[in-house]
């Protein structure tokens, strides 16, 4: 996926409905992996595969489980996944669960919605760990409803992020 948004979408903005594809084609692969109660921390751009079917479709598929754990992963475990797309329980010492993958996700959602990259530090990666995306700049594009989800995947609350079941309805 890194390399296909280096290649045609970071040239310009990706229709809102291949965004959607995009969405549902991950979201099918965290919900086979979270009923498994696995978390995958570390999900970023760099670890979503792009294939065709047999039918010529593009398929995305979620790939380079090195960091999975079985949930709930315990209290200070350490620090895991790219910091850009880590969720805020992750860098605290309480656990978590499958619900720190759809805040990575809802982070990847934020940068294609906007066409930009996210910062690793800095005020606006705080911000974002807050699920606050005031400091986004050209998202003016993306519909409400497409903002409305992406605010509810970066909750700072785990516990009130949709399931990638949910994000799929």
């Amino acid at each position: 996926l890194q390399d296909y948004l280096e290649t045609t979408g970071l040239q310009s903005t990706l229709p809102e409905s291949q965004i959607w594809k995009i969405l549902l084609d991950i979201c099918k692969g965290l919900e086979h992996v979270h009923k498994l109660n696995i978390v995958h921390l570390d999900i970023k751009p760099a670890n979503i595969f792009i294939k065709k079917s047999e039918d010529g479709k593009l398929v995305l598929k979620i790939g380079d489980f090195g960091l999975a754990r079985k949930c709930p992963v315990p209290p200070n475990t350490g620090l895991e996944g790219d910091k850009v797309y880590l969720a805020p329980e992750v860098l605290g010492d309480d656990g978590y669960e499958t619900s720190a993958d759809i805040f990575s996700l809802g982070l990847i959602l934020v940068e294609m919605a906007s066409n930009t990259y996210l910062p690793d530090t800095g005020v606006y990666w705080q911000d974002l760990r807050k699920g606050n995306i005031t400091l986004c700049e050209n998202l003016e594009h993306a519909s409400n409803e497409l903002l409305d989800l992406i605010k509810k995947m970066i909750d700072p609350n785990p516990k009130l992020r949709p399931t990638a079941t949910e994000v799929m309805k």
